[in-house]
């Protein structure tokens, strides 16, 4: 991540040598297009800004594709609260039929933000001709159902795909991986749990099998640490052994059902990891 610091001096920098070299040719939108290249989006979105400020025209059917300029910076920047909020007073202003990039780039500030559903809804509600836009809505619609573990939705989205769109081959990959991803089984955290009541083995079934002889010897120490205790008339010793004992007993329960989670959220994690958007 850029430092505000470093971004100024690269953006004093840069808009130098762009100004030096073609002041003469330059307007408005050529210099945000060249800072949003550059990656500057901070001050792209500036300049994109502006020109909507600055246009007579309330409504100017070919500056639409700014609006989703706009949103894109705030998409790259990471800033995904203000393109959500930026999007939807754009989408209340004009007609959806006119927006769909914009409407596109709105699914995925939702993505990010973990807003799966309503990213769907919004791009099945969107009637589009445009085969390279309908190409990336499916894209899209087949992410957001693999990050919501409907793997058959996703490979069914990505089907749709048309063939010789650039997304193509990728979306291939993914329904690869998608395949493969069917086939994990994942374990059952109450199962683990049940099997718990006998210390050691639910951490067995979770795979951590040196964390089972753990929770096996050191239980097992301090039952008969209690035991002991009673036994030779050490009624203290007995009660802090078996506080001791029960604590960890429950414990032992408790963290073979969260350790059958992370075991599954770690084979998620791993397929998820190859699915970008």
């Amino acid at each position: 991540m850029k430092s505000p610091l470093f971004k100024l001096l690269l953006f004093i920098f840069s808009t130098s040598i762009y100004l030096n070299i073609s002041l003469a040719q330059n307007t408005s939108l050529d210099y945000a297009d060249w800072l949003f290249n550059q990656g500057l989006y901070d001050y792209a979105l500036q300049e994109y800004l502006k020109d909507i400020y600055n246009s007579s025209q309330d409504v100017d059917t070919n500056k639409f594709w700014i609006y989703n300029k706009i949103a894109e910076c705030y998409l790259l920047a990471g800033e995904y609260e203000k393109g959500i909020n930026w999007c939807e007073n754009t989408i209340n202003k004009f007609p959806t039929d006119d927006i769909y990039e914009l409407n596109v780039t709105y699914s995925i500030l939702l993505m990010r933000l973990g807003f799966f559903e309503k990213s769907e809804k919004i791009l099945l509600d969107l009637d589009v001709k445009n085969c390279n836009i309908n190409s990336r809505r499916y894209f899209l619609l087949g992410c957001s159902e693999v990050y919501q573990w409907k793997l058959d939705g996703a490979i069914i989205a990505w089907q749709n795909i048309s063939i010789d769109h650039s997304l193509s081959p990728i979306a291939a990959e993914y329904i690869t991986y998608t395949r493969e991803a069917q086939k994990i089984k994942f374990l059952n955290p109450i199962y683990g749990a049940v099997l718990g009541i006998v210390p050691g083995l639910g951490y067995l079934y979770a795979g951590h099998k040196k964390t089972a002889i753990s929770a096996l010897t050191v239980i097992g120490l301090t039952f008969w640490g209690t035991a002991a205790s009673f036994e030779n008339n050490l009624d203290g010793i007995g009660y802090l052994t078996g506080f001791l004992t029960l604590g960890w007993y429950s414990g032992s329960i408790y963290g073979s059902f969260w350790a059958c989670n992370r075991n599954n959220n770690y084979n998620k994690n791993i397929y998820l990891s190859k699915i970008k958007y």
